[in-house]
Parts: structure tokens; sequence; C-alpha cells
């Protein structure tokens, strides 16, 4: 029997991670769900085993959000089908370890697109049936490292700050309205992000990592709360508490001593930067667009 909810979520980054989390516990919320990422054939399998499970209406839309095309075919989808969100999930995001001049043109872009501008551009599509209700919720995934710079995953850690900034605006600008605008901002959590963004967990990060089901659970009770920040896990919230005490400069400093010792700094012998490989590379990005 298929449920008579009058919820529908749209959720993004939906096949793996907290996006699948969340997903699953919408759905046993007895919340229909559109599920939107890259990968048609775990989309849905997973859209399956949610209706089977249980008895809501699952749809997955396969689309890559980090190509410039990918919002639109998602919002023409999303129109052609009539699905009138009244949850929006903006988990898609993507990262990436190294020296900020050894990243290519493609992947800065892909990742701006991704975790940014997707991120507007969907809120901005389904915020007018919200309004018209006066009913809704969004729920944006942030991350920590929004609050200080990110050396060696410089553009990911300032895609977050974006998306912290964006999210609490928002959330002022609809206040007064019955519509909820929560920022999710957790710690290390146990996903493939950190495969995806090319580096392994130290023992110590993956002992006081959470999992996507426990940051899910308390994502979706912050929503309900209507909090506009929440950083899931006490540890976390203790860490984010000091961390705002702290200068920036410091603990960028710190962030980038750390990344050096991990090797997610991906650094040469050479400790300087490499002046002609930086040319290269720009040369390499020119003619790849000129193309």
């Amino acid at each position: 029997m298929i449920s008579q909810s009058s919820e529908l979520a749209l959720i993004t980054g939906a096949s793996s991670g907290i996006g699948r989390a969340i997903a699953e516990r919408l759905a046993s919320q007895g919340k229909h769900v559109v599920l939107v990422a890259r990968n048609r054939d775990k989309l849905e399998s997973f859209a399956r085993h949610l209706t089977s499970t249980y008895g809501v209406r699952a749809t997955g839309i396969a689309c890559d959000l980090a190509e410039p095309d990918g919002v639109h075919q998602l919002i023409a989808a999303l129109v052609i089908e009539q699905h009138k969100p009244t949850m929006l999930i903006n988990c898609a995001a993507v990262g990436a370890t190294g020296a900020f001049w050894d990243s290519s043109h493609a992947a800065l872009s892909r990742m701006l697109l991704l975790n940014t501008d997707a991120i507007v551009q969907i809120t901005r599509h389904v915020l007018p049936h919200m309004l018209a209700i006066n009913h809704g919720s969004i729920l944006n995934v942030s991350s920590m490292v929004s609050a200080f710079p990110v050396p060696f995953m410089a553009c990911y850690g300032a895609t977050k700050a974006f998306v912290s900034s964006f999210t609490q605006a928002l959330r002022q600008e609809l206040r007064g309205s019955d519509i909820a605008v929560t920022e999710l901002s957790p710690g290390v959590v146990l996903t493939e992000f950190q495969q995806a963004a090319g580096y392994t967990l130290t023992d110590t990060e993956r002992n006081s990592a959470m999992t996507a089901d426990q940051v899910a659970e308390s994502a979706l009770r912050a929503l309900a709360q209507r909090r506009a920040v929440h950083v899931p896990g006490l540890l976390n919230a203790i860490a984010a508490f000091a961390l705002a005490l702290v200068p920036t400069r410091f603990i960028a400093w710190c962030t980038a001593r750390f990344m050096r010792k991990t090797g997610r700094a991906k650094l040469q012998a050479a400790s300087r930067i490499d002046v002609l490989r930086i040319r290269e590379a720009r040369h390499k990005d020119i003619a790849q667009m000129s193309e």
C-alpha cells in the first residue's frame, strides 16, 4: 500500500553516504522521495528498495550536477514529472586534496558547479512552491571546515563556507514563514567521500568519525526542530565551539601542517611552488578550453 503522505523530499547525492541515509529515514517515515545522483543503476535499485520496504513513491533521476547542464536536466525532469518537493536535502558534493596549483581547470569547475551552483539553482526552483503553500524545509549540507580556511583543500573549504553563508542568509529571508532552513555541518563521516577526495583517514579520525546513519538521524531531528546550524556529535560540537575562539590564521597554519604531515598536501620533495609546473598546467588548461 502506497503511503498517503503529502510530503515529497528531493535529495541530491542520494545514492551513497549521508544522502542515502537521509533518504532511507525519510522513506521509513512514510515520505515520498525523489533521488538524485549520477549512477542510474544504483538509483533505480535504491528506489525499488524504498518502495517495496516502506510503501512510498521513490523516483530516481540520474544526472550529473557537476556538469554545466546537469541542473537544467534535473529541473526539466522535475517539471515533466510534476514533482513539487516540500523538502529539499542538498547533499551532493565533491572534494579533493592537494595543492591548488596542481588542480585542473576541469576539476575545479566541477567542484564549484556541484558544491555551490547546484545548491543555489535547485533551491531557487523548489522554493516558489514552498512559498505558495507556506510550508517546507531545506537542509543544506555544509561541513565543520566551513568555519576556517583549509590549505590543500582550498576550494572545497571555500565552497562549504559559501554553503554556510547562503543557508544562513536564506534562513533570515524566510523568517516569518513556515519554511525551515537548517545548515548541517558534520565533522568526519565514514562514507565514500574520503576515497573520492583522494585520501585515507588517520586512526584518530576513524575512531572519532560518525556513521552516515548517525548523521542522518541527528540532521533530520535538527531540521524538525528548525535549528539554524547543526553540528552532529557532542565532540564535534565542542570542537566547533572551541575553534570559533581561535584566530583563523592559526587554524589555517595548523591545518596546513596536518595536511603536509598526512601526505594530503601531495607535495613533491621541493617545499616551494614549482613555477614552471604551474605555467605548464595553466597552458594545458587554456589549450583544453580553446579546443
